[in-house]
């Protein structure tokens, strides 16, 4: 295979790793005042925006639509 083929195909890989990709979800769920708020991350289509917690900034879509998955659930505590 020539070179330029090697290339050709390295870049349209390199495309389409671009057509992937998902910014996270953040929500927050009020709780009882004996207990602290549930934070919530997720995969969505929306763009994120910077959002700030106490001195930390992350780029987060806040209260965004959540992306469609394959319908399983994973649960961290």
């Amino acid at each position: 295979m020539s070179a330029w083929l090697r290339h050709l195909g390295a870049l349209a890989a390199l495309g389409a790793c671009g057509l992937a990709t998902a910014a996270t979800g953040v929500a927050v769920l009020a709780a009882p005042p004996d207990t602290g708020p549930v934070t919530v991350f997720y995969p969505t289509d929306a763009p994120a925006a910077p959002f700030v917690r106490g001195p930390f900034r992350f780029e987060l879509a806040a209260d965004a639509a959540p992306r469609r998955g394959n319908g399983r659930l994973i649960v961290m505590s």
